[in-house]
């Protein structure tokens, strides 16, 4: 395999930060990035990068731009099209003329989500990002930063360089709730029902009573709907169970009724199963291990993944409670009210806690389109915009549907214009 070298000049350079972003760039790439010191020298039979702040007397070295400036939560950036957050100066002539690792790096780790300000559900809202503030929330920078290194490397070197096969889409399935009416706490179902009464909500009093006597499926028990749309497209989807306690913003039904035990087995059948951390989970390490308890005892294994419910976490602690309770994999690197690309990027990455400079075991996913996004702050038109982007740069597309908003028509929220967009 083709080795290139990473020949550190700078003292300045944290290099775990370095570390991660190299062994990042080697699960993408089909060569392998080896960091190494001034020191130890370039080697003879590979392939050199200089990695410095000043540019080398030598025309024939391949140097990138290393900015030697500190980090902050809102960096420098130019507006030209390449999107580059840490240019050099303009009379350089670098082979790479922006700090390429640096910029991937802030935009992995989420630097400017730490100490942030957050919105009424304690989140970092899609507002604060530097990428909305400049009109780029819908492009996958990082990806087409790696593109940059990919064919800057290519001419520079005279090699052919591939990234690895990845799968086209990923489909998640968030279940918040399984049913609208059917199995649910009298207590709720009654006060429910009084409420409808007041408000003289005849249709939907009319719909319940069907729904309760057996007249009519419950409309949030789509589940079959959801299994034949993803054997018809060859895919196995990955869903997120909530199995948390009823309280505000979280409204499952019981985790220890024996309808809802039957769905979960039944959805394990054609998916896989993963935990969903209620609303109250945030800063509450006991409860996420208490609810991920309760799912493995349902399906009989361990469970690993995850996605928090209301895309409600907070960096860096929500990330380390995960891995306390042993999972390996979240999906919740995404906005509610906006599609696009929160950390970028396609690409999974793993998780850098910056207060301890270190990589962690988890790895993130990227969530690009949500379905209650298209439908209540956003348009046909912005959501097939991010699947474009994806799509020019061959990257993997996350894609997220709610069972309670699942119509069997309807294109805004059918997985069948989303699948065959992407497929074309």
């Amino acid at each position: 395999m083709t080795e290139i070298n990473i020949i550190t000049k700078e003292t300045h350079i944290v290099h775990s930060r370095l570390a991660y972003v190299v062994d990042f760039l080697n699960t993408i790439f089909d060569l392998t990035f080896r960091i190494k010191s001034e020191k130890s020298g370039a080697s003879t039979d590979s392939f050199n990068i200089i990695y410095s702040s000043k540019e080398e007397e030598q025309e024939d070295l391949f140097t990138i731009y290393a900015c030697n400036k500190e980090m902050s939560n809102h960096p420098p950036f130019t507006e030209d099209p390449s999107f580059r957050l840490y240019p050099s100066p303009k009379e350089k002539n670098f082979s790479i003329q922006y700090d390429i690792f640096k910029s991937i790096f802030f935009m992995l780790s989420r630097w400017e989500e730490y100490d942030s300000e957050k919105d009424h559900h304690q989140r970092f809202g899609h507002t604060s990002s530097f990428l909305f503030q400049y009109h780029q929330l819908q492009t996958p920078i990082v990806d087409y930063w790696i593109t940059d290194l990919k064919e800057s490397l290519q001419e520079r070197f005279h090699i052919s360089i591939e990234l690895k096969q990845r799968q086209k889409i990923i489909s998640t399935v968030d279940v918040d709730t399984m049913y609208a009416y059917k199995h649910g706490n009298l207590f709720h179902t009654c006060g429910a029902l009084i409420k409808n009464i007041i408000h003289r909500d005849f249709s939907l009093i009319k719909q319940k009573y069907k729904v309760l006597t057996g007249l009519e499926e419950d409309p949030f028990d789509n589940f079959n709907i959801i299994r034949k749309l993803h054997s018809d497209h060859n895919i196995k989807p990955l869903v997120f169970i909530h199995c948390g306690d009823f309280k505000s913003y979280d409204r499952p039904n019981s985790f220890r009724h024996d309808a809802f035990k039957k769905i979960v087995q039944q959805l394990e059948e054609f998916a896989e199963i993963g935990i969903h951390p209620s609303y109250r989970s945030l800063n509450n390490r006991a409860l996420i291990q208490e609810e991920i308890h309760r799912l493995e005892d349902i399906i009989g294994k361990k469970v690993t993944k995850s996605r928090f419910h209301y895309l409600r976490f907070n960096l860096p602690s929500s990330y380390e409670d995960l891995i306390s309770c042993g999972i390996t994999e979240d999906y919740s690197m995404g906005y509610s009210q906006t599609n696009g690309f929160r950390a970028g990027t396609t690409f999974a990455f793993p998780f850098y806690n910056i207060k301890n400079e270190c990589t962690r075991p988890l790895v993130i996913h990227p969530l690009h389109i949500m379905d209650t996004t298209t439908l209540m702050y956003e348009n046909m038109k912005n959501r097939m915009k991010v699947v474009s982007e994806i799509k020019n740069c061959n990257g993997t597309l996350y894609s997220l549907i709610h069972n309670n908003y699942l119509k069997e028509k309807g294109e805004q929220n059918n997985l069948t214009d989303l699948f065959y967009a992407h497929e074309d």
